[in-house]
C-alpha cells in the first residue's frame, strides 16, 4: 500500500511540474515578447509572479519527489532524512513565500487601482511596487531561520503580522 501512495504522489508531482513549467513559461515568453504589456503598470507584477511560480515548480516538485523516494526506499537513517527534509522544507517555504509575496503585491496594487484610482495614478509606480515586494521578500528570508530551527513562535509572529496588515489595509 505504501508503494501505491508513493507512486501516486510522485506521479502527481511530475504532472504538476510539467504543467507548471509549460504554463508559466508561456506567460513569461508572452510578457517578454510584447512591449505593450511590459509598459503597462497593471501587468508589471505578473512577470515576477510567473518567474517565482516557475522557480517554485522547478525546485519544489523535484524536492518533493526526492523526499518521497527517500522515504519509501528508506535509504538514509532517521537523522540524515530529517536534515534533508528540513533543508528542502526551508527552500520550498522560501520559494512559496516569494511567490506569495509577489501575489500579495499584485493584489494590493490592483486593490488600490480599483478603489483609489486617482491615488493609484499619482502615487503607485513600478519602483514603489519593487520596493514593497523587496520588503516582503526580506521578511520571508528573515523568517526562514526560524523554520529551520523549529522555533514555535513563527506561527504566532506570522499570524500577528497578517492580522496587523489586514487591519491596516481595511481602514
Amino acid at each position: 500500500m505504501d508503494f501505491i501512495h508513493a507512486l501516486f504522489l510522485c506521479l502527481l508531482n511530475v504532472i504538476f511540474m510539467i504543467a507548471g513549467i509549460f504554463l508559466n513559461s508561456v506567460v513569461i515568453i508572452s510578457l517578454m515578447r510584447s512591449s505593450l504589456l511590459r509598459k503597462k503598470l497593471c501587468y508589471f507584477m505578473i512577470l515576477p509572479l510567473s518567474c517565482f511560480d516557475l522557480a517554485v515548480v522547478v525546485i519544489s516538485h523535484p524536492i518533493s519527489i526526492l523526499n518521497t523516494i527517500l522515504w519509501f526506499m528508506n535509504l538514509f537513517d532517521e537523522g540524515d532524512r530529517q536534515f534533508i527534509w528540513k533543508v528542502g522544507f526551508v527552500i520550498v517555504s522560501n520559494l512559496n513565500g516569494f511567490s506569495t509575496s509577489s501575489l500579495l503585491t499584485l493584489s494590493v496594487e490592483r486593490f488600490v487601482a480599483l478603489n483609489y484610482p486617482f491615488f493609484h495614478r499619482t502615487a503607485v509606480t513600478k519602483r514603489r511596487l519593487v520596493l514593497f515586494l523587496t520588503f516582503l521578500l526580506a521578511i520571508t528570508v528573515g523568517v526562514s531561520p526560524l523554520l529551520f530551527f523549529d522555533i514555535k513562535i513563527f506561527g504566532g509572529a506570522v499570524t500577528v503580522l497578517f492580522h496587523s496588515f489586514c487591519s491596516c489595509s481595511c481602514t
